[in-house]
């Protein structure tokens, strides 16, 4: 039963942590999507803003859809696989065409090209995104081994988060004339994306190779259809997803955010653009050895203990951030605490695809039913509801600031208006998710003790007689 349970090897959960990666690639580009359309198409931040809502809605909405698709899908080449590759190759074509808009076209029809490419892009990455959920609960049983995937997966997206800022920010972008305001930066920059997401998917398909065949998907295999009543009951009676699903997506929703504006903050109020690569390149390493020990604790004590301790310890730095203040003569002792403050938010944000595992576990001892792809699918339907607020606050912050139409300066000091309107979303919008984060956690009733419970049940209910 053990070698049952271990038969997957760490480097192939390392090698699987890479198709997250590849979808948070392109999604750290995507985040310059408002920043893009403003600056180099000439829209407005308000209508780009509440496109990139509707949008991200409609990425929750494809979610339940894909993630049934997923748990009914059986073929020689897996389950997940097929929908990585399709996912990568969706996400590849479609930006290349979103930062490659062409010039020529009038005002109206930018908004149609960029929003018709952007919807086709929400649906590959779905399908690549739901994947990396979906298979959380096959990858291991083993409550030891299964924070190694938020291990790996906290590591590579500490690097990604430097390394992605110093290539755009300290490498490309001065070698451009204009720099983030020349359209072949952007156009080049999306080529090296694309390249690298094809890298890191081909990885991930090998790593999970071993763990996507029919055997690890159906626990009872008399189990009826899989459906949309499933998804219902989900919902309604998992209170352990609930929960995490309210904690998870007021996070997400300062995360989003805090990486909108945070281009505002180097360049506006500290003023200097260059910094956020070096920035980047320099906070990656304690991130990396906080998120990490943070990891390991979970191994220890549970999932829940260590997303409180970030939680709190991420909410008290963005309360001294807010209180300090981000200015050119003070942006040293700033970016200390924004390095602490995101340590602590690596800690939460690291644990959540372990913790989606957990809530896939509960609900097959809850209901009978191993259905991974509709848990991780419902958890972000909700989660990207919610977090799809973000791209709006910042168009009508921007808005509220004076700056919503035209160029917005780089290194350039705007008005006082414009700086406490960005401080507002970069730190007090993150402390209200936290507090709705710490509330929900309270009534999340995965403890360490009864994961052991369920885990118990689970193997006597797969191995019967064989379970001492």
């Amino acid at each position: 039963m053990e070698k049952q349970q271990k038969e997957i090897k760490n480097w192939q959960i390392a090698l699987f942590a890479l198709n997250g990666i590849a979808t948070n690639t392109s999604l750290v580009m995507m985040g310059y999507f408002m920043f893009f359309t403003q600056n180099i198409l000439g829209l407005s931040a308000v209508v780009v803003g509440m496109i990139a809502t509707f949008m991200r809605a409609f990425d929750g909405v494809t979610d339940p859809p894909i993630g049934i698709l997923i748990d009914r899908t059986n073929t020689k080449f897996g389950k997940v696989r097929p929908y990585i590759l399709l996912g990568c190759l969706i996400i590849s074509g479609t930006m290349v065409a979103i930062f490659n808009c062409p010039a020529s076209l009038s005002v109206t029809g930018k908004y149609v090209y960029t929003t018709i490419f952007y919807a086709i892009y929400i649906i590959g990455y779905t399908f690549q995104g739901t994947c990396t959920r979906a298979s959380q609960a096959i990858l291991t049983r083993d409550p030891k081994q299964r924070p190694l995937f938020a291990v790996f997966n906290g590591g590579f997206n500490a690097i990604l988060s430097a390394v992605f800022p110093l290539i755009l920010m300290t490498w490309m972008a001065p070698r451009y004339e204009g720099q983030l305001l020349n359209p072949k930066l952007w156009s080049d920059m999306s080529l090296v994306v694309v390249g690298m997401m094809l890298v890191f998917s081909v990885l991930a398909m090998i790593g999970i190779a071993p763990k996507d065949t029919p055997d690890n998907y159906q626990t009872d295999p008399n189990a009826k259809k899989i459906g949309f009543r499933d998804m219902y009951e989900v919902v309604r009676k998992n209170r352990a997803l609930q929960m995490l699903v309210v904690a998870a997506s007021t996070d997400k929703l300062a995360f989003q955010l805090m990486n909108g504006v945070m281009i505002y903050v180097f360049s506006n109020c500290i003023l200097n653009s260059s910094l956020q690569g070096i920035y980047a390149s320099i906070k990656v390493w304690p991130v990396l050895i906080v998120s990490m020990s943070g990891i390991f604790l979970a191994r220890k004590f549970g999932m829940k203990k260590p997303f409180l301790v970030g939680t709190w310890g991420s909410l008290l730095a963005l309360a001294a951030m807010f209180v300090m203040g981000a200015k050119p003569g003070n942006y040293m002792a700033f970016l200390v605490i924004f390095v602490l403050q995101s340590c602590m938010a690596g800690i939460t944000n690291n644990i959540l695809n372990p913790m989606i595992a957990d809530c896939a576990d509960y609900e097959e001892y809850r209901s009978g039913k191993f259905i991974p792809g509709i848990v991780g699918t419902v958890f972000t339907f909700v989660d990207k509801i919610i977090s799809s607020l973000a791209t709006t606050i910042t168009g009508f912050a921007l808005a509220f600031a004076g700056v919503a139409n035209g160029q917005i300066p780089t290194d350039t000091y705007i008005s006082d208006k414009f700086y406490w309107t960005i401080m507002f979303c970069f730190c007090i919008v993150p402390i209200i998710g936290h507090i709705f984060s710490i509330i929900a956690m309270k009534f999340y009733p995965l403890t360490t003790e009864k994961m052991e419970e369920i885990q118990v049940e689970l193997k006597k209910r797969k191995f019967g007689s064989l379970v001492k």
